[in-house]
Formats: structure tokens, C-alpha cells, sequence
């Protein structure tokens, strides 16, 4: 509509469709802090298996280590640091539900020893990650490779 024709209308009109025009405009989704940072690491994975790739290449010569390394790590941040042998914390039972705790055990070591699989576990293991934990993956490794590259090391 075109300006001089809006003014010509009563200022009750006028309000009524600057407000539907304020409406339609309005974002229709805002996202959570939880969801953009869920969104931003997210795109982690790539980085976090290069450097996983970096660290352990020169210390072992498995070619596939960093997979197992980063993997193992990974379960550890799901079971918030417990080790599965005592118990099974709610981040790890999302990953494997209506398991019991022995065939979440025995499920995750048939997993290691399938070694074309790795990636895809990783993949997997990594979406039931929480945003706080890919950090702290990714937080604790750029450590590991820096304590690793420096020349007192």
C-alpha cells in the first residue's frame, strides 16, 4: 500500500495495520541458547577427529588409534566420567535405551571390535553428546596436542 493512501486512512486503520504488518514481520521461531549451541558444535566432529588424527599419529602406529582413542574418550564424557564397569549414567543409557547395564557392556565391546565401524559409532556417540561435552572434548584434546607439540614434552 502506498504511504499517502495509509495516512489518508482513520489512525485506528492505521494502527490496526502497522500492528498485522509488526506481526506478520515477527520471527516465527527464535532459537534456544541451548539449540544454537547444539547447532554450533555440532560442526566440532571434523575438527575433533583431526585432531585426535594429529595426536595420536606420531605416538602410534595403528593408523585407525585415533578412532579407538577419540571413542573411548567419548563413552567416558557420556557416562560423565564413571566407568561402565560400575555403572551406567542416563547420557550413555540414551545412546543404548531398554538395555540392561551387562548388555550395554557387552553391546559397546563387540562396537570396538568392529573396526570398519568406527566412524559410524563415533558419529552415533557424537549426537548423543551434549553441547557442554563436544566442547570438552574438543577443549581436552586441543590440550593433549599442545602438551604433546610443545618442546618440553
Amino acid at each position: 500500500m502506498h504511504v499517502s493512501l495509509l495516512r489518508a486512512l482513520p489512525i485506528e486503520i492505521q494502527r490496526t495495520i502497522e500492528e498485522m504488518v509488526y506481526e506478520q514481520r515477527k520471527p516465527k521461531r527464535v532459537l534456544t541458547d541451548v539449540l544454537k549451541n547444539d547447532i554450533t558444535t555440532y560442526a566440532y566432529l571434523s575438527d575433533v577427529l583431526y585432531l585426535y588424527a594429529m595426536w595420536t599419529d606420531k605416538t602410534n602406529h595403528n593408523h585407525e588409534a585415533h578412532l579407538e582413542f577419540m571413542e573411548n574418550d567419548m563413552l567416558l564424557l557420556l557416562n560423565d566420567g564413571v566407568a561402565i564397569c560400575n555403572a551406567i549414567r542416563p547420557d550413555l543409557q540414551r545412546v543404548f535405551p531398554s538395555m540392561s547395564h551387562m548388555s550395554v557392556i557387552l553391546r559397546i565391546a563387540a562396537d570396538a571390535n568392529d573396526h570398519p565401524n568406527h566412524l559410524a559409532l563415533i558419529r552415533k556417540y557424537w549426537r548423543f553428546l551434549s553441547p557442554v561435552k563436544r566442547f570438552t572434548l574438543r577443549k581436552n584434546i586441543c590440550k593433549a596436542v599442545l602438551v604433546y607439540a610443545s618442546p618440553n614434552a
